[in-house]
Protein backbone atom coordinates (compact mmCIF):
# COMPACT_ATOMS: atom_id res chain seq x y z
CA UNK A 1 0.00 0.00 0.00
CA UNK A 2 2.95 2.45 1.18
CA UNK A 3 4.61 1.74 -2.28
CA UNK A 4 1.73 2.60 -4.27
CA UNK A 5 1.12 5.66 -2.35
CA UNK A 6 4.50 6.60 -3.59
CA UNK A 7 4.22 6.11 -6.93
CA UNK A 8 0.98 7.88 -7.32
CA UNK A 9 2.73 11.19 -5.62
CA UNK A 10 6.08 10.40 -7.71
CA UNK A 11 3.45 10.19 -11.03
CA UNK A 12 1.48 13.48 -9.69
CA UNK A 13 4.75 15.35 -9.45
CA UNK A 14 5.59 14.64 -12.60
CA UNK A 15 2.35 15.44 -14.34
CA UNK A 16 2.25 19.11 -12.73
CA UNK A 17 5.88 19.12 -13.91
CA UNK A 18 5.36 18.69 -17.23
CA UNK A 19 1.87 20.43 -17.57
CA UNK A 20 3.74 23.99 -16.29
CA UNK A 21 6.76 23.19 -18.45
CA UNK A 22 4.55 22.88 -21.62
CA UNK A 23 2.77 26.29 -20.59
CA UNK A 24 5.27 28.54 -19.30
CA UNK A 25 9.06 28.29 -20.87
CA UNK A 26 11.83 30.66 -18.83
CA UNK A 27 14.90 32.02 -20.69
CA UNK A 28 17.03 32.96 -18.14
CA UNK A 29 19.52 34.73 -19.59
CA UNK A 30 17.18 36.45 -22.25
CA UNK A 31 14.41 39.39 -22.93
CA UNK A 32 16.58 41.60 -20.90
CA UNK A 33 15.99 45.47 -21.57
CA UNK A 34 17.24 48.55 -20.76
CA UNK A 35 15.68 50.77 -18.24
CA UNK A 36 14.59 52.73 -21.17
CA UNK A 37 12.60 50.41 -23.16
CA UNK A 38 10.16 49.86 -20.43
CA UNK A 39 7.38 52.77 -21.25
CA UNK A 40 4.46 52.80 -22.49
CA UNK A 41 2.97 55.89 -24.34
CA UNK A 42 5.69 58.65 -22.97
CA UNK A 43 5.52 56.86 -19.60
CA UNK A 44 7.72 55.47 -17.08
CA UNK A 45 8.02 53.60 -14.31
CA UNK A 46 8.62 56.44 -11.26
CA UNK A 47 6.85 59.77 -12.72
CA UNK A 48 4.88 61.34 -11.05
CA UNK A 49 1.43 62.04 -11.15
CA UNK A 50 2.17 65.47 -12.76
CA UNK A 51 4.02 64.54 -15.02
CA UNK A 52 1.67 61.81 -16.55
CA UNK A 53 -0.85 64.60 -16.26
CA UNK A 54 1.43 67.26 -18.18
CA UNK A 55 1.26 63.93 -20.88
CA UNK A 56 -2.39 63.18 -21.21
CA UNK A 57 -4.51 65.74 -18.73
CA UNK A 58 -6.88 64.35 -16.16
CA UNK A 59 -7.92 60.93 -16.55
CA UNK A 60 -11.35 60.13 -17.13
CA UNK A 61 -11.31 58.15 -14.00
CA UNK A 62 -9.99 57.46 -10.97
CA UNK A 63 -10.09 55.29 -8.63
CA UNK A 64 -7.95 55.54 -4.63
CA UNK A 65 -8.02 52.18 -2.70
CA UNK A 66 -5.98 53.08 -0.04
CA UNK A 67 -3.10 51.50 1.29
CA UNK A 68 -2.02 48.56 -0.08
CA UNK A 69 -2.14 45.20 2.52
CA UNK A 70 0.38 43.41 -0.02
CA UNK A 71 2.80 46.54 -0.29
CA UNK A 72 1.90 49.10 2.09
CA UNK A 73 1.79 51.32 -0.90
CA UNK A 74 -0.91 53.55 -1.71
CA UNK A 75 -2.47 52.80 -4.15
CA UNK A 76 -4.44 54.87 -6.93
CA UNK A 77 -5.52 54.29 -10.60
CA UNK A 78 -6.42 56.48 -13.60
CA UNK A 79 -8.21 55.61 -16.64
CA UNK A 80 -8.01 57.06 -19.70
CA UNK A 81 -11.14 55.92 -21.41
CA UNK A 82 -12.14 52.18 -21.53
CA UNK A 83 -8.23 51.26 -23.11
CA UNK A 84 -4.94 52.79 -21.04
CA UNK A 85 -5.04 52.33 -17.60
CA UNK A 86 -1.86 54.03 -15.27
CA UNK A 87 -1.32 52.78 -11.52
CA UNK A 88 -0.09 55.03 -9.01
CA UNK A 89 2.29 53.54 -5.40
CA UNK A 90 2.38 56.41 -3.23
CA UNK A 91 2.55 59.15 -5.96
CA UNK A 92 4.55 57.18 -8.60
CA UNK A 93 3.84 55.13 -11.65
CA UNK A 94 3.98 51.74 -10.41
CA UNK A 95 2.06 50.18 -13.42
CA UNK A 96 0.42 50.35 -17.18
CA UNK A 97 -1.51 48.95 -19.62
CA UNK A 98 -3.14 49.59 -22.79
CA UNK A 99 -5.68 47.05 -24.28
CA UNK A 100 -6.33 48.87 -27.60
CA UNK A 101 -4.87 50.18 -30.42
CA UNK A 102 -5.45 53.55 -29.59
CA UNK A 103 -2.38 55.26 -30.49
CA UNK A 104 -0.27 54.38 -27.47
CA UNK A 105 3.04 52.43 -27.54
CA UNK A 106 6.64 51.39 -26.64
CA UNK A 107 9.50 53.15 -27.89
CA UNK A 108 10.00 50.60 -30.22
CA UNK A 109 6.72 51.46 -31.72
CA UNK A 110 5.23 47.62 -30.21
CA UNK A 111 1.57 48.75 -29.80
CA UNK A 112 -1.88 46.48 -29.95
CA UNK A 113 -2.30 45.35 -33.25
CA UNK A 114 1.41 44.83 -33.91
CA UNK A 115 2.36 41.78 -35.26
CA UNK A 116 4.72 39.03 -33.00
CA UNK A 117 6.96 39.33 -35.51
CA UNK A 118 7.37 42.94 -34.55
CA UNK A 119 8.00 42.07 -31.04
CA UNK A 120 11.07 40.17 -31.68
CA UNK A 121 12.61 41.92 -33.91
CA UNK A 122 12.70 44.91 -31.21
CA UNK A 123 12.79 43.05 -27.92
CA UNK A 124 14.58 39.50 -29.13
CA UNK A 125 13.55 36.72 -27.15
CA UNK A 126 11.70 37.27 -24.09
CA UNK A 127 12.49 36.13 -20.46
CA UNK A 128 9.20 34.66 -19.99
CA UNK A 129 7.23 32.81 -22.41
CA UNK A 130 3.80 32.01 -20.93
CA UNK A 131 0.99 30.03 -23.16
CA UNK A 132 -2.49 30.86 -21.32
CA UNK A 133 -4.22 28.79 -23.60
CA UNK A 134 -5.95 31.12 -25.31
CA UNK A 135 -3.29 33.61 -25.34
CA UNK A 136 0.44 34.10 -25.07
CA UNK A 137 2.22 36.41 -23.10
CA UNK A 138 5.87 37.56 -23.59
CA UNK A 139 7.93 39.36 -20.67
CA UNK A 140 10.83 40.96 -20.79
CA UNK A 141 12.94 42.11 -17.58
CA UNK A 142 15.63 45.44 -16.44
CA UNK A 143 18.01 45.28 -13.58
CA UNK A 144 15.99 47.40 -11.63
CA UNK A 145 13.19 45.20 -11.58
CA UNK A 146 11.15 46.63 -14.02
CA UNK A 147 9.19 44.45 -16.72
CA UNK A 148 7.64 45.03 -20.04
CA UNK A 149 4.13 41.93 -20.50
CA UNK A 150 3.13 41.91 -24.49
CA UNK A 151 0.23 39.44 -24.47
CA UNK A 152 -0.11 37.94 -27.77
CA UNK A 153 -3.68 35.96 -29.23
CA UNK A 154 -4.05 35.32 -33.19
CA UNK A 155 -0.28 35.94 -34.13
CA UNK A 156 -0.90 40.10 -32.84
CA UNK A 157 -0.14 42.21 -29.87
CA UNK A 158 -3.99 42.10 -27.29
CA UNK A 159 -1.89 44.13 -24.58
CA UNK A 160 0.97 45.95 -24.04
CA UNK A 161 1.90 46.68 -20.13
CA UNK A 162 4.65 47.55 -17.69
CA UNK A 163 5.46 46.83 -14.10
CA UNK A 164 7.16 45.35 -11.31
CA UNK A 165 6.28 41.42 -10.71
Amino acid sequence: MKKIWLTSIAVFLLVIAMSTSAFAKMNKDAGWLSVDNVAIGGITMGMTQDEVASIYGQPDTSKDYGVSKESGAYTIMWKYGDTFTVWFANGYVDGATTTANNGIQTPAGIHVGSPVGDIWKSYGQPWLEQNNKTYYSYWYHTDGGRKLFIDVKNKHVTRVAMGYE
